[in-house]
């Protein structure tokens, strides 16, 4: 995550809407004492329902989270092509129903080429982090050492789109999640298309994928 530059990124939108961002992570990071610091000090907080919900009860503007709904899955996807884990993740969605929160469509272009990942969505790995709620990734940085920190000498593109206003439902159906979760990822997607060429002219033929979508397929 900091690898893409997260910290700069939420310094300057704090210097510049006095927005202070919250990013929420798996939990098993929190049972590591060294690590539960360290994400802590970070301003990490725990992805579970409980935590999603009292830290968007806060005041503004301490009420704004960074979600990747992908979560442990998606760092094993994404080695081939732009795709994320999203198309049965729809928790984030009810969350937003049930506080009336907005969901502001966000992409990182580039992240994917930071550091060269050898294990896939099918790997034993996948299926091991899974498990144990825990990733598993083994990279290599620029200088082909594993697990290195410098990354490859790659652009990034940071962009957000409209936020989607959501009202409040005390009880939402799953229809109305499901309504919300389809417009949440149209709005992804049209975010990844209108800037996708800031990157070059080698993205104009790329699309984001979903998990559930072969990229063989689509581009037959």
């Amino acid at each position: 995550l900091w690898g893409y530059g997260f910290d700069l990124i939420f310094e300057a939108i704090y210097k510049k809407t006095g927005i202070t961002i919250v990013s929420a992570g798996a939990d098993a990071v929190f049972y590591v004492p060294l690590l539960r610091r360290v994400m802590a000090w970070w301003g990490l907080t725990s992805v579970s329902r409980k935590a999603l919900l009292k830290n968007i009860a806060l005041p503004y503007p301490r009420n704004m989270l960074g979600l990747a709904p992908g979560g442990i899955a998606e760092m094993f996807y994404g080695l081939k092509q732009e795709q994320l884990v999203l198309a049965r993740r729809k928790g984030f969605c009810k969350i937003a129903l049930e506080s009336g929160c907005s969901l502001v469509p966000y992409y990182v272009f580039g992240a994917n080429q930071l550091y060269t990942r050898y294990w896939g969505a099918g790997s034993f790995a996948a299926r091991f982090s899974k498990r144990i709620s825990m990733s598993i990734v083994f990279w290599t940085d620029r200088f082909c050492i594993p697990f290195g920190f410098v990354p490859h000498c790659t652009k990034l593109v940071c962009v957000a789109g409209p936020a989607i206003d959501v009202e409040k439902v005390v009880e939402p159906t799953p229809e109305q999640v499901d309504a919300l979760h389809t417009k949440y990822i149209a709005a992804l997607r049209t975010l990844f298309d209108e800037h996708k060429s800031k990157m070059g002219d080698n993205w104009d033929r790329n699309r984001l994928y979903l998990e559930d979508e072969d990229a063989r397929l689509k581009s037959s």
